[in-house]
């Protein structure tokens, strides 16, 4: 008989420090225990909890009750788009936790934004409190009307060559970099990124030390943005279920990497209109630990759990040991930014705004595909179906709340074929769309996300 013994401390908090992002991997159905505690309350203005899911699904929620508290318990808030914010009522202690449904791998920080911050007028000191940056996986932040940048604090070992990466998720962003000793700018160099999301620092044994770094992110308007940092000749590690623009350059090769944490089927999605289905002036390869290279030719490829599984022989549903690294390569004659995205395909899809989600399979009136959007605001929205099939699709959609859907058993929480709240079938000229009103988001109690169930309104036929 062999068998495996697993010891964890139940209850145990780690401690969550300002600023500094806390890294950590997770087992499905685990749940891992934080505590933000505050000194002094009587300065604090806000308190942001962010969570950066790099892979895997997982949730994060708090309460500042008790530390004994359920997901389910009143008092307890859930991070709607992976974040909490707290501006009103600030106290001591901050019971946090992420709760894991599959195998995964995240970033959590905690920043502080004080009464006496200052202005962003004075270009030392900004709206926020700098949160570091470690080389490596992307972290999610914001910007909001009321806070007009963020600021970060990038540390080298030894001066040597890096790039920043700043991929929006919502809105649009700048960043410039200065020289710094700790958290204070020096006077000197600094970088901008003018309108690109991909900068390098190439120079940096000429200005003070050489080995620290702010760099500052600034938009007009409400933004949700990923950043990270990178010394060259590194691949950058992104999140999967997230749409990154890589900014590619001419005869210079970009990268992304994803570490696959379970064996299951994903796609790579590629939508830029640049992008051809046949490679014309820009190659894009697939490898795995950086063997077994392969060219991608359409927008969507899809690799099977069986590909995984030969090219990472370590998968198991417990997680992948040692890492099991996908990196994608770009190669382009001519600038471009591509979208990419990597997803796990099984059951559902999620939906990206502006994105088109290309998908493959069968369906019927009773065997639907189901898609989950993540409603940023609540503003009135379309989903349409283009198809090059003769198939006739109905839609049929539900708002909901991330607590339910959360809790649900699988995807019996999606709307049924019957369901006529929200539908939209095929109708003569052969279109099919959705429309979310404003009325019916005015009427509805649950406007966090929408779930869609695409079916064909005949018998089995391919979509």
């Amino acid at each position: 008989m062999t068998y495996m013994i697993n010891f964890a401390e139940i209850g145990v908090e780690s401690n969550l420090q300002e600023g500094v992002p806390r890294k950590d991997r997770i087992e499905e159905g685990e749940i891992k225990r934080y505590l933000l505690a505050l000194a002094h309350v009587e300065d604090v203005a806000e308190v942001h909890l962010l969570l950066t899911v790099i892979s895997g699904d997982c949730l994060l929620w708090a309460t500042t009750l008790s530390r004994d508290l359920n997901m389910t318990d009143i008092g307890v808030e859930i991070g709607m788009n992976d974040t909490l914010l707290y501006t009103k009522d600030i106290k001591g202690n901050y019971y946090v936790r992420v709760q894991a449904y599959t195998p995964s791998y995240y970033s959590l920080t905690a920043v502080i934004k004080r009464k006496n911050n200052g202005s962003t007028d004075d270009k030392s000191s900004f709206d926020s409190a700098v949160v570091q940056l470690t080389e490596g996986p992307s972290q999610i932040s914001f910007i909001n009307s009321t806070q007009r940048s963020q600021s970060f604090y990038i540390q080298l070992r030894k001066p040597t060559v890096f790039s920043i990466d700043v991929s929006t998720i919502k809105g649009s962003v700048d960043f410039t970099v200065y020289p710094s000793d700790g958290e204070q700018i020096k006077t000197g160099r600094v970088w901008k990124s003018e309108g690109d999301n991909h900068l390098s620092i190439s120079d940096v044994e000429s200005y003070s030390s050489g080995n620290e770094f702010i760099v500052v992110v600034t938009g007009g308007e409400d933004a949700v943005f990923d950043i990270s940092y990178n010394r060259d000749n590194k691949c950058p590690l992104r999140n999967l279920g997230r749409v990154a623009n890589i900014d590619v350059d001419p005869v210079e090769e970009r990268c992304s990497s994803y570490l696959i944490t379970r064996m299951d089927d994903i796609e790579i999605v590629l939508a830029s209109a640049y992008f051809a289905i046949t490679t014309g002036n820009m190659n894009v390869t697939v490898d795995w630990n950086g063997n077994n290279t392969r060219l991608i030719s359409n927008r969507i490829t899809t690799i099977n759990a069986t590909e995984i599984n030969n090219n990472c022989p370590a998968a198991s549903n417990s997680g992948i040991r040692p890492d099991c690294i996908m990196s994608i390569r770009f190669n382009a004659f001519e600038g471009a930014t591509v979208a990419t995205a990597v997803q796990f395909t099984r059951g559902e899809l999620e939906l990206f705004d502006g994105l088109q989600q290309y998908v493959k399979g069968a369906l019927s009136n009773s065997s639907p595909r189901y898609f989950v959007y993540n409603m940023a605001n609540s503003k009135p929205l379309m989903v349409s179906i283009r198809s090059q099939s003769d198939t006739k699709y109905r839609i049929v959609g539900k708002l909901t709340t991330w607590k339910d859907y959360l809790n649900s058993n699988a995807t019996a929480i999606y709307p049924a074929y019957a369901d006529d709240t929200l539908s939209a079938e095929t109708n003569n000229l052969g279109s099919t769309a959705l429309v979310v009103r404003t009325s019916d988001l005015a009427t509805s109690n649950a406007k966090e996300i929408l779930l869609l169930s695409v079916y064909s309104t005949g018998s089995e036929a391919s979509a």
